[in-house]
């Protein structure tokens, strides 16, 4: 027996920078919800704060899908738009702000993980005055920088 899914209205937040397309990944989101029964469109903002709420609010939105990863072109004002969503107690999916928050520190994220015992590849830190390994490190070797977005 199938369990019955109820149509939700569902509004795909995205970044919509003047004078630009609409992003793809966007526009594949809406076409999947709409294909499994959902009122799903496209929100899209760009720097505006206020208009980000009131788009919000006026959508009469069930769920804000939010594919949000940048706020006024800044990815670490992506915590921001999940923080708005939680204060104006509007239901979306991703991380939340802690969430958020935790991934953009990598070195803060390692040492949670390996504090609580989670397998995770080596790391080292370096912080341009002191050097300090976490398990034995050998070439080749990934190099990141400790607070930036994604796979930079």
């Amino acid at each position: 027996m199938t369990a019955f899914i109820p149509s939700l209205r569902i509004a795909v937040l995205h970044h919509q920078p003047a004078q630009e397309p609409v992003d793809p990944v966007a526009l594949q989101i809406e076409e999947v919800l709409k294909g499994k029964g959902h009122d799903a469109f496209l929100l899209g903002v760009s720097d505006r704060v206020s208009g980000l709420l009131e788009k919000l609010e006026q959508s009469g939105s069930d769920l804000v899908f939010n594919v949000r990863e940048t706020f006024a072109d800044d990815y670490r004002m992506e915590v921001n738009v999940a923080a708005l969503m939680e204060m104006a107690h509007i239901p979306f999916t991703g991380s939340g702000t802690a969430g958020l928050l935790l991934a953009q520190d990598k070195i803060l994220t390692k040492q949670l993980l390996q504090f609580h015992q989670v397998m995770a590849a080596r790391f080292a830190i370096i912080d341009g005055q002191t050097f300090s390994t976490h398990g034995d490190l050998s070439f080749p070797l990934i190099v990141k920088p400790a607070r930036s977005d994604a796979s930079i």
